[in-house]
């Protein structure tokens, strides 16, 4: 059995005319876009276009008095309307998916209005190339639909002319021969500037999504980086940025040790789990409402107050909240891993300075004595506990199980009471950890 395989040429041809994106998701939102386009053009022109087709039956008048009556009558009564009425139906969103479907039904009404037309007039078919050519024009012209629209809209065209020269009566010998020849050239500009068109349309289409692309990832990244409404204020344009806050929260969580009895965790798996942490953090500081500041090996800063984004909680209690979780997490980790992990976390209520550093490199950060009470904490701690100091005590004793530490020395800063935060007093469930979190398992 012989297999027929496409020429080359045949191969480069189907490829000249196919110009849709292999993936279809992406595919769909090019066609809305293009689409989206051509209706700003279309609907602008179409209303120019109709007036002006109108229009030309006082010329026809003026040079020819019964012939400009009979071309009022068709543009008046007919063809201005309908042009009226697609004008009027491209104002409509609901037909804006259906535009290359409604330009092309648009233009096979007045061809094959215009085949009648010719096959009755005693000399159409010596005037009909010109007619089916100025249809190939205003279609080009006037709304820039896709290329295998225009490829149907042409060769329906060439068809219905063809058809309507055989079936008539008055069709002169010799005109078919030059209708053709001049109608196919028209139908090859008209291709060729339709390919042309949606190429470089395709081409702005993918420019115009990766510079959105790429602006979302450098947005997602500062966010990241830094309180929303901060990168807000450096995306205006601003550069020194340096706020007084009266009160906030600053919550430092640090990983003090892992300790590996059976020697099974690789280097690579603790870097792998320690990333999964840190993430699984991240997904908690979202939920209650706390920015993290920074990472520092094992150490997690974050702090809540920072911005109004949540106004209706506390957010004393949101880190409370969110220190529990940190707890409950990193207990799961190292169950999972099969490891004993040590950490310590500390919090502290009290004035901050948080601003902008660097210029080619931008950092947030934060400062003042609240800051270095709320890390002296946390290095004071005792392994797998959450220490607080009295601020931040008289904010939560109402709601959390908490317990006095005593006076504790805190370097640099002096005897300062701390205490130590225990759960909620009442039955507020948080996250069900084991099923919401999920970590590497144990390295073989």
């Amino acid at each position: 059995m012989t297999t027929m395989v496409p020429s080359m040429s045949s191969r480069r041809f189907l490829k000249w005319l196919n110009l849709s994106f292999a993936d279809k998701a992406l595919e769909r939102e090019f066609i809305e876009y293009y689409v989206q386009g051509a209706l700003r053009v279309s609907q602008i022109l179409m209303l120019i276009g109709a007036f002006a087709y109108y229009s030309t039956f006082i010329s026809d008048y003026t040079m020819d008095p019964p012939t400009g009556h009979e071309n009022h009558i068709i543009r008046g009564i007919f063809a201005f309307p309908v042009m009226i009425s697609c004008t009027a139906i491209f104002f409509w969103k609901k037909t804006h998916k259906f535009y290359e479907i409604i330009v092309t039904v648009y233009y096979i009404i007045p061809c094959i209005t215009s085949c009648y037309i010719y096959s009755n007039m005693n000399i159409g078919f010596e005037h009909s190339t010109l007619g089916f050519i100025l249809l190939l024009m205003a279609a080009n012209l006037t709304f820039t639909v896709r290329l295998k629209y225009t490829l149907f809209i042409s060769i329906f065209a060439l068809s219905a002319m063809i058809f309507s020269y055989i079936y008539a009566d008055n069709a002169s010998s010799g005109w078919l021969y030059i209708s053709l020849k001049y109608l196919l050239t028209a139908v090859l500009f008209s291709s060729i500037s339709a390919h042309l068109r949606e190429g470089n349309a395709r081409t702005r289409f993918l420019t115009e999504r990766a510079i959105v692309d790429s602006q979302a990832r450098n947005d997602d990244l500062l966010y990241a980086m830094m309180p929303r409404n901060v990168a807000q204020r450096v995306q205006a344009g601003e550069t020194n940025i340096a706020d007084s806050l009266g009160e906030v929260t600053i919550i430092f969580a640090n990983i003090t040790g892992v300790r590996d009895p059976n020697k099974t965790l690789r280097l690579s798996d603790r870097v792998r789990g320690l990333n999964q942490l840190f993430s699984a953090f991240d997904v908690e500081a979202e939920r209650y409402n706390v920015e993290k500041i920074k990472t520092m090996d094992g150490c997690y800063m974050a702090i809540a107050g920072l911005s109004p984004k949540n106004t209706t909680s506390d957010h004393t209690e949101d880190t409370a909240n969110f220190a529990l979780a940190v707890r409950a997490i990193m207990k799961k980790w190292g169950h999972s891993l099969g490891i004993s992990v040590n950490f310590r976390i500390g919090i502290h209520v009290g004035p901050i300075v948080a601003g902008i550093i660097g210029v080619q490199r931008l950092r947030f950060d934060c400062w003042g004595d609240s800051v270095n009470i709320a890390s002296r904490l946390e290095s004071s701690a005792e392994n797998g506990n959450i220490y607080i100091s009295e601020s931040t005590y008289w904010r939560l004793k109402q709601k959390f199980l908490i317990e006095s530490v005593g006076d504790i020395e805190l370097k640099g800063v002096g005897n300062t009471a701390a205490y130590r935060l225990g759960n909620r007093f009442d039955e507020k469930t948080f996250i069900s950890f084991l099923e919401k979190h999920s970590f590497a398992q144990k390295a073989t």
